[in-house]
């Protein structure tokens, strides 16, 4: 029986699409180093308004969200949830195009939702999205002609699927007194008669879940699994309710930043299945037979699953990559990828497509500096970039830069729909291989993972981010991209070095010829970092004379002055777990800086703590340790306590503090007994607590790893926990050194009055120094 499921379940033709594949049949093209070619364009009808989604404007890509592809034989199918559209694969031209119902209508209900076609023998059916709501549609594959409507008062909250060759879909109808019902109805492919149609669950009327109404339904073999409305749904094939799950760890409500959020149908992996929810920054690993959960990984920040290859359930959270292994939901690797902006997983080659834009700063947008991208393949296994290559699509200098996505793999190579940021049109794009795949090579040995003729593309960039100055290099190119973009900086030139000495080495070298003026006051200028410990070393010459060599760290040393370090700040420092069962509040709740701040409420004893952070504080002399609390004022607490401890056992705090009463942290007292530093501060405003480390018995040299916070009674807020230090902590995340990660140096060109000098500025070759080069400013001066 199960054979001829499985048999039945392949022979369905429902075409590819750009999301999540239920299984292996649909193939990935496999790693290499593609160009870009224009076979198309989707652009939005001019005539209707409003069909953008109430949301931020450059909070996220709006246009790029609300796009389904499917392929089918010749046929890319784009559906915009207003607009669906018929292109032929081959020469990208333009077949049909139909409006649900002749109007745009209903984006600011259902925003940021694709809604994906399926193809059945000469039909099309997809949702659409008209000014009563979402509905269901058939049209003619070959000329777009409308077949049949299923349009009612209830609204269609999933994607259709094909079964046994009918077409399956999750209503939702709405009772006055029950609130809403999900339905499972089962429609004739030819002309959409209800076949069937059954009650499965009944969900409480809940205003603020109007934007997680859509159900993500998804099929395996012999199963149907929906998850939506904070619960997971199975069913056999016709419809049976075989079990349901509700998801237990958290409130299912609107967020701050919901729309950062990216829904995706379950996703199966042999007896499991694999679920997210917008609501919920976790992934949950579910036997499909029972719904028991095998696993369930908390993911900071969560953005979507993005698939599963090499034994990974590979995820996107806020700048990062993420995978968790399949087995038992463990953290393998996570690696930043904050420029990315599109991704597809290659799991038969082990391989990640990340796509970023180059960003650009006010005088690249002056140079013309136009829509290029930047392509990376990943590896599965440790996240690490195999290569990486620039795209050049072609769309002229866009005055806002670029956005891309979705994408969807072919036969004949990658399709892209790629346009200008914060526009509502998209230019399609197949990516073609135009180079054997690649093979992974040692780390000492040289990769050109350059297409012939585009080295002048990496000088292009550094140009253009250094006006007047040349690279300097030989044939050869490194492994990696070369344009970075660092958190308040902006665009950065990155490179690594190869070789082991000698002309064939692989380092950057940038020249320019000045003519310094009579005067002399000119300067030269440079703003360096460095990634890896062991750092690089930059000379800087004039006429082949040696005027300046640095070492570059990754660390600069301190400076000798008091600087402000943040250690808990919406999150436990890196690495650190979690104690007690912590609780992070958004806004509108009180939160000081940054997006969320940890709450602690209750009667009697309350206490959160971390240890084993990676990240560790070293005291000096005259080091302020703070913390920001925020009392709620209607339920005050009667004691707050921070304690800070070192390498001691877990829950040992060598070293506390506390506000109000001590007898309220009942008999006998603490041991050792804590400072007592004033009573409680004031309520209803956020007061920053500040405390010398001497005072508590930190001396010079103490390491810290581990913080508690407790107190009795009453709610308090606490954010942004950090030191004031002369000395920079252990282990300190390089995000939060901002303006301090730099190396300024500045070199005096006076001795040149009146003379025209070749500056030649670049990295030396030294092999026990492989830091990666960060060039942030290469300027000129008076």
């Amino acid at each position: 029986m199960v054979s001829d499921l499985r048999e039945r379940y392949h022979s369905e033709e429902t075409g590819y699409d750009d999301s999540l594949p239920v299984d292996s049949s649909v193939k990935v093209s496999p790693p290499g180093i593609y160009t870009a070619e224009r076979v198309g364009q989707f652009d939005f009808d001019k005539r209707f308004k409003g069909h953008r989604p109430n949301i931020p404007a450059l909070a996220t890509d709006w246009v790029g969200r609300q796009m389904a592809l499917t392929v089918f034989g010749d046929y890319l199918l784009v559906n915009d949830r207003n607009d669906l559209r018929a292109y032929e694969l081959a020469s990208g031209k333009l077949r049909w195009s139909h409006l649900a119902g002749g109007q745009r209508g209903g984006s600011r209900e259902w925003p940021l939702l694709p809604m994906r076609p399926i193809v059945s023998g000469d039909l099309v059916v997809t949702r659409m999205i008209s000014r009563q709501g979402p509905r269901l549609e058939c049209l003619g594959l070959s000329d777009g002609a409308p077949k049949w409507v299923f349009a009612t008062l209830d609204h269609a909250v999933s994607n259709p699927l094909l079964v046994e060759g009918d077409i399956v879909l999750l209503n939702l109808r709405r009772h006055e007194e029950l609130g809403h019902e999900l339905l499972f109805t089962r429609l004739a492919r030819s002309t959409g008669e209800v076949l069937d149609e059954r009650s499965l669950v009944n969900f409480r009327d809940d205003s603020k879940s109007r934007m997680f109404r859509q159900i993500q339904l998804g099929r395996s073999v012999d199963r149907l699994v929906a998850s939506g409305y904070g619960s997971v749904i199975c069913t056999d094939l016709r419809g049976r309710l075989l079990w349901v799950r509700k998801q237990p760890w958290r409130a299912f409500v609107r967020s701050a930043k919901w729309y950062l959020n990216h829904p995706v149908r379950p996703l199966f992996a042999g007896g499991h299945v694999l679920i997210s929810q917008p609501a919920d920054e976790s992934v949950a690993s579910l036997r499909t037979d029972t719904g028991r959960l095998r696993w369930k990984a908390p993911v900071r920040e969560l953005r979507q699953i993005l698939g599963i290859a090499d034994g990974k359930v590979i995820v996107s959270a806020t700048g990062r990559l993420v995978a968790l292994s399949l087995e038992d939901g463990r953290v393998v690797w996570e690696q930043q990828h904050g420029a990315s902006r599109g991704f597809m997983v290659s799991g038969g080659d082990g391989a990640i497509l990340s796509v970023a834009p180059v960003v650009r700063d006010n005088a690249m947008k002056a140079a013309g500096w136009g829509t290029f991208g930047l392509l990376s393949w990943i590896d599965v296994k440790d996240g690490r970039k195999l290569a990486s290559w620039v795209v050049d699509f072609k769309l002229g200098a866009a005055a806002k830069g670029l956005h891309a996505g979705p994408m969807i793999s072919t036969r004949d190579g990658i399709l892209l729909l790629a346009g200008e940021h914060d526009g509502d049109s998209r230019n399609i794009f197949r990516l073609v291989s135009k180079s054997r795949k690649f093979n992974s090579v040692k780390p000492s040995g040289a990769f050109d993972c350059w297409l012939p003729g585009t080295t002048s593309l990496k000088a292009g960039v550094a140009s253009t981010l250094f006006p007047g100055w040349t690279l300097l290099e030989t044939e050869r190119v490194g492994l990696g991209s070369f344009v970075r973009e660092i958190e308040g900086v902006g665009p950065v030139f990155s490179a690594d070095t190869k070789g082991q000495g000698g002309p064939s080495d692989i380092r950057t070298q940038l020249g320019r010829l000045v003519q310094v003026p009579a005067s002399g006051k000119q300067r030269l200028r440079l703003q360096l970092g460095s990634e890896g410990a062991t750092g690089w070393t930059v000379e800087v010459q004039a006429n082949g004379e040696s005027l300046a060599r640095n070492f570059i760290p990754e660390v600069p040393p301190p400076s000798g002055n008091l600087e402000e370090y943040s250690w808990l700040e919406d999150s436990v420092p890196q690495a650190a777990q979690e104690q007690g069962g912590w609780v992070w509040a958004r806004k509108p709740d009180p939160v000081h800086s940054g997006e969320r701040s940890l709450m602690l409420t209750g009667n009697g004893r309350q206490e959160r703590s971390f240890r084993n952070s990676t990240y560790w504080l070293v005291a000096a002399p005259g080091d302020q340790l703070f913390a920001w609390v925020w009392i709620d004022p209607k339920t005050p607490p009667k004691v707050i306590q921070l304690k800070f401890g070192s390498e001691a056992p877990a829950g040992m705090f060598e070293h506390s503090v506390f506000w109000g009463d001590l007898q309220a942290l009942g008999e006998p007292p603490p041991e050792p007994t804590p400072r007592r530093l004033g009573d409680i501060p004031p309520a209803g405003q956020w007061v920053r607590l500040q405390i010398a480390a001497d005072s508590m018995g930190i001396k010079p040299g103490t390491v810290l790893r581990q913080m508690a916070f407790l107190q009795v009674d009453g709610t308090v807020y606490y954010d942004k926990v950090g030191i004031l230090s002369r000395s920079v902590p252990k282990g300190l995340p390089l995000k939060l050194l901002g303006p301090r990660r730099w190396t300024n140096i500045e070199v005096d060109l006076s001795r040149f009055a009146g003379k025209q000098v070749w500056l030649r500025a670049g990295r030396v070759t030294e092999d026990e120094k492989k830091g990666r080069e960060l060039w942030s400013k290469l300027e000129l001066t008076e």
